[in-house]
């Protein structure tokens, strides 16, 4: 009897351990590399006159200014024929103004928007800013 209870848990561990590694191999191998990668331009002026600007190849956000936000939408159409994940960066010096959705998933033939917000604190210093957002798409 005790030789079984081991032979037992030897199976149980060995399916437990195949379980673990099949997860682990599907999440590292869809993040490996991604199918395209995506670059927006991105502008804004701090500045104590509002203002807005109209591009269809870039986020501008114009005139912002301080203890105000603007907030522009991407919109992202998956074209595959299977789900995509999208990671969301930003280059180092949006990060104190500009927040967004960092991940999300779009299922094939589906789109959706993602928002771009510009935060101005007050004792943000009047200059023109301007970096890029970059679209890691990976299949899903």
């Amino acid at each position: 009897m005790f030789r079984d209870k081991h032979h037992w848990i030897f199976i149980f561990l060995i399916i437990c351990l195949l379980i673990t590694g099949i997860a682990f191999y599907s999440s590292w191998h869809r993040f490996q590399q991604p199918l395209e990668i995506k670059t927006l331009n991105v502008s804004f002026t701090i500045s104590s006159n509002p203002g807005f600007a109209v591009s269809s190849d870039a986020l501008n956000f114009g005139n912002v200014i301080p203890e105000e936000s603007a907030l522009r939408t991407v919109k992202m159409s998956n074209s595959y024929n299977h789900p995509i994940h999208v990671l969301v960066s930003s280059t180092p010096e949006l990060m104190n103004f500009l927040t967004f959705e960092p991940s999300f998933d779009i299922l094939p033939g589906k789109e959706r928007s993602v928002s771009f917000t510009v935060n101005i604190p007050r004792n943000a210093s009047y200059a023109h800013y301007t970096g890029k957002v970059q679209f890691a798409i990976f299949k899903y």
